[in-house]
């Protein structure tokens, strides 16, 4: 599930699922259900946000608001650790103010969708077993 909030707009974006929405409803005047083709929802969106929702909670999913490696590692399951040494090599963008490492939530999605439809990090065992030669 990703979280996004338009700031410009007022509006707060769900999206439940990769699969493209086919049509919108709208089942309340502020909210708009987007359904897929096999009838599941796959986003839902909130107009003028602000009215529903305390405005530091929608800043905390606008995708251009800075985190700390801790609040991003929390929301994706990560160490702080592992995330600085992807920004240290340029795979995961961000900034540095002072000693500390920023990212965005945009910047969090980019490099979590360049890993999607890799393994999560588990080596091929390389299989050492000795065979022995065909006697002649």
């Amino acid at each position: 599930m990703k979280i996004d909030y338009d700031a410009q707009g007022d509006i707060l974006t769900m999206t439940l699922s990769s699969i493209k929405p086919r049509y919108g409803e709208d089942e309340h005047p502020d909210v708009v259900l987007h359904v897929a083709e096999d009838g599941q929802i796959a986003m839902i969106e909130i107009m003028g946000a602000s009215r529903h929702l305390k405005a530091e909670d929608l800043v905390a999913h606008s995708p251009d608001q800075l985190m700390s490696l801790a609040e991003a590692g929390a929301s994706i399951g990560r160490s702080p650790g592992t995330l600085r040494l992807l920004c240290e090599s340029g795979r995961l963008k961000a900034v540095k103010a002072g000693r500390n490492w920023l990212t965005t939530r945009a910047w969090l999605d980019s490099y979590l969708e360049s890993r999607r439809g890799r393994r999560s990090g588990v080596r091929a065992k390389v299989s050492r077993k000795f065979t022995p030669a065909k006697a002649l």
